[in-house]
């Protein structure tokens, strides 16, 4: 298994770089924090002497954590036999490695939390990554230990490696055009593009039942950069245009639809908003490749009335 220690309080800057990172105070590839449900204790791995020591491949992976008062917290993780670690949820896990996957979680004692059979848990693959030799190189991950059934109270983790966050999220009223929504996506179930340059961007999400696409267009004469951008459905020279195109599933016969869709009973377009650039990559061509943005989105209908807004967050490589 190979190993690798690295300071989690190092801010990382990728060469040709052009980023502003959320201020943070880490470098956000690394992360490790544990939550007692019980007591309500929360701890996070983000002082210069924490350390990471972190290897495995698709049969299982294991990470051991040092603080700097010399106390060490490891986590196994491994899939039910048969099976290869992959994106996604694995709803039973414990220390007895049986048809299910096993998962452990260790305090400065001998492996497992709780010393019984009736131990539960279980972890959700956000990202993995292996490198050609199969050995892992990048892991985000959630877990949870808990000891006489599942809602027992626990400990829920997560780990962070090698591995920018990696989300969409996004809420609108019952209300709205777009009817309840409140969701959050990761890794596990959504499939991310990233497309586009400083002058036109493209954010999609494949997310389980839906695609949502965002369509970004810098001010005229200008380019994208951190900061907070009023829009509207064109760019103008004070304004970015923002555009989002809902493909639903279900209906793969219907075109990409937005605030034309009829779900409310009238057609609409695309009214003013707000892109809050909170940090943007672009590579040595000038093309993106990382962003974390929240926006606010609403459409105008028929007779111009503004309609109850969309809102969310994005982040992707960055």
């Amino acid at each position: 298994m190979s190993k690798l220690a690295i300071s989690l309080s190092t801010l990382l800057v990728l060469p040709g770089a052009s980023v502003a990172h959320p201020k943070d105070g880490a470098d956000p590839k690394m992360h490790f924090s544990l939550y007692d449900q019980g007591t309500g204790r929360f701890h996070m791995f983000e002082n210069e002497t924490g350390k990471y020591q972190v290897g495995g491949s698709e049969n299982g992976i294991g990470m051991t954590l040092n603080d700097q008062w010399s106390n060490w917290w490891r986590v196994g993780m491994r899939p039910p036999p048969g099976q290869k670690l992959a994106p996604g949820f694995y709803p039973e896990a414990g220390c007895r490695y049986g048809r299910i996957a096993y998962l452990t979680l260790t305090n400065n004692n001998p492996p497992c939390m709780y010393h019984s059979p009736g131990q539960f848990g279980s972890f959700t693959i956000r990202q993995i990554e292996f490198n050609p030799a199969g050995s892992l190189t990048a892991l985000e991950a959630v877990f949870k230990v808990s000891g006489g059934s599942h809602e027992a109270p626990g400990t829920v983790g997560m780990i962070r490696y090698n591995a920018y966050p990696l989300y969409f999220k996004q809420k609108a009223a019952k209300e709205s055009r777009w009817g309840k929504v409140d969701e959050t996506f990761h890794g596990d179930s959504t499939i991310f593009t990233l497309t586009g340059d400083r002058r036109s961007i493209r954010f999609e999400a494949a997310v389980p039942r839906d695609i949502w696409a965002f369509s970004l267009t810098a001010p005229k004469g200008k380019v994208f950069k951190v900061g907070r951008y009023k829009t509207a459905e064109q760019p103008t020279a004070s304004k970015a245009g923002m555009d989002i195109l809902w493909f639903v599933d279900a209906q793969r016969d219907q075109p990409w639809t937005r605030c034309d869709l009829e779900a409310s009973g009238h057609k609409a377009k695309a009214g003013p908003g707000v892109l809050n650039i909170r940090a943007v990559r672009y590579d040595s061509a000038g093309k993106v490749s990382g962003m974390l943005a929240d926006y606010e989105f609403h459409c105008v209908d028929v007779n111009g009335r503004t309609e109850l807004p969309i809102t969310g967050k994005f982040r992707i490589n960055i």
